[in-house]
């Protein structure tokens, strides 16, 4: 799992790289990095909205039941919630 995140990462920052010359006043430069952009966003099935943050976010563990008995309105709401 680590790996993947790791290569989709590589491939994530080589897309932006890409995105980045695309923006060159030479032309062809331009078109032929904005192309291949595209060509590695298709590959890899990703999206320009994908690309913003591949970290990984730490989960967060919080203790729900504190009590020997838990009150109603918190077993209503966490039922729904699950």
């Amino acid at each position: 799992m680590q790996t993947q995140v790791l290569e989709l990462e590589k491939i994530a920052d080589k897309i932006r790289k890409l995105f980045a010359l695309s923006q060159s006043s030479n032309e062809a430069e331009a078109s032929a990095a904005a192309a291949k952009a595209q060509e590695m966003l298709t590959r890899h099935n990703l999206s320009i909205a994908s690309l913003q943050d591949w970290t990984p976010q730490p989960l967060e563990e919080e203790v729900v039941r504190q009590f020997k008995r838990m009150t109603s309105w918190k077993f209503i709401l966490l039922s729904g919630v699950c």
